[in-house]
């Protein structure tokens, strides 16, 4: 769950920035812009009764503005998962390391394959040499064609969804639950 809150709430957040974006995780509240626990904020939040089951922690990286809100709002509403939407992949690799040390649970990560800085293909390398049996649902506007297919196949994508359906929405419902059931 995003939510924004301003300068003046107490919270410290070691990036800085005036004003902060912070994602809730498992009862726990971290910087979206550079991953870092936000301790003050967290201590301050009245304690709720802990659920028996856990939700399901979902890392979505796109760089399209409007396809990360919409996915993480079909996600968080229809899915109810928490729903963590990144940008690149470099604002994703705090969000892995936290996951490689144990602070963070992933089920599942949801990668666009035309991104800044990093493209999709080599965040997909980085991740399945990081973290082998998490699974991944490409993303892209791109058709399929055999060497982007081939690609998917090398580097163990689990399933492939094309943006421009206009089903998206519903197939992105399907699969997340079927590869979640899978693993």
């Amino acid at each position: 769950m995003n939510s924004s809150f301003p300068n003046d709430s107490g919270s410290i957040c070691t990036c800085g920035f005036g004003e902060f974006q912070f994602v809730e995780i498992d009862g726990k509240f971290y910087c979206a812009i550079c991953g870092g626990e936000v301790r003050d904020f967290a201590k301050s939040q009245p304690d709720e009764k802990k659920e028996n089951t856990r939700r399901k922690n979902i890392l979505i990286i796109d760089d399209q503005s409007f396809f990360l809100k919409s996915i993480q709002d079909i996600l968080e509403n229809e899915y109810n998962c928490r729903a963590i939407g990144v940008n690149s992949g470099i604002d994703a690799l705090p969000f892995l390391a936290k996951d490689l040390r144990g602070e963070l649970s992933l089920d599942l990560i949801i990668l666009d394959l035309e991104l800044p800085e990093i493209s999709g293909i080599t965040m997909l390398k980085v991740i399945r040499s990081l973290k082998r049996d998490i699974p991944i649902l490409v993303l892209t506007t791109t058709p399929p064609i055999d060497s982007l297919i081939n690609d998917l196949k090398k580097y163990k994508a689990n399933r492939y969804l094309w943006k421009s359906t206009a089903k998206l929405g519903s197939l992105l419902i399907s699969n997340v639950k079927k590869l979640l059931e899978d693993f």
